[in-house]
């Protein structure tokens, strides 16, 4: 991964929300930049689209069915960066709410509030919830370069909103027992996203989760060299 050292990634977040994400890629030794200015995107070499409230369901031309915190500015602005990026062939790694970003982007179908009782959201003292997610073998994977997961593994888990239906181009290589897609990788271009947060198991105190999160960003970094 030496050839990281001369990449920089772009952020697409507003500077108070994106700690995790900038600590993460801190202990890669990977330079990143927290911005909101579109213009300045062809000077970086990948885009990060991190966590956040939901998506403004107008931009989906569909009415509100139990969205919160909505920030349209900052949808804009990361769709907008997103179609850059796609269009560049830049490597791209979504995160919960950027992992549905990616794939509302390539035309999937978004449950705007999961059925309750559901195995995803914050737990009530804000803590993640965690929960058991299917992987398929990496034989089954169109970029066979990638780290390869356990069949199952322990994810975090804090939404409410989730994908069963993917886009057009997406596939699903990781789901929950509920459907619920949990990880994509667009066929032919260099994407990756989860539905879960790689940033927090990484910088946790538990060695499993710490693993569990590496394996995550050890897939975008692979996608550097493919």
């Amino acid at each position: 991964m030496s050839s990281l050292s001369t990449k920089r990634i772009a952020i697409i977040g507003r500077e108070k929300q994106t700690e995790n994400y900038r600590r993460a890629l801190d202990f890669f030794h990977v330079a990143w930049d927290v911005t909101l200015s579109v213009g300045k995107l062809s000077e970086f070499d990948a885009l990060l689209l991190p966590g956040g409230g939901d998506i403004d369901p107008a931009l989906l031309n569909e009415s509100d069915k139990g969205s919160k915190n909505i920030d349209t500015e900052l949808d804009i602005i990361q769709f907008q960066a997103l179609d850059l990026f796609v269009k560049s062939q830049k490597p791209i790694l979504g995160i919960c709410k950027g992992f549905q970003l990616i794939d509302l982007y390539f035309g999937a179908t978004l449950i705007q509030d999961l059925p309750n009782p559901s195995i995803h959201p914050v737990t009530e003292n804000g803590e993640d919830a965690f929960h058991e997610v299917n992987t398929l073998p990496r034989s089954q994977l169109s970029h066979s370069s990638f780290t390869s997961f356990p069949d199952k593994i322990i994810v975090n888990s804090a939404h409410h909103q989730g994908i069963i239906e993917n886009g057009k181009e997406i596939f699903a290589f990781q789901t929950a027992q509920d459907g619920v897609t949990e990880a994509i990788l667009h066929e032919t271009l260099p994407i990756v996203a989860f539905q879960w947060h790689p940033e927090r198991m990484l910088l946790s105190q538990n060695k499993i989760y710490q693993e569990t999160g590496r394996f995550a960003f050890d897939f975008f970094f692979s996608l550097f060299n493919s």
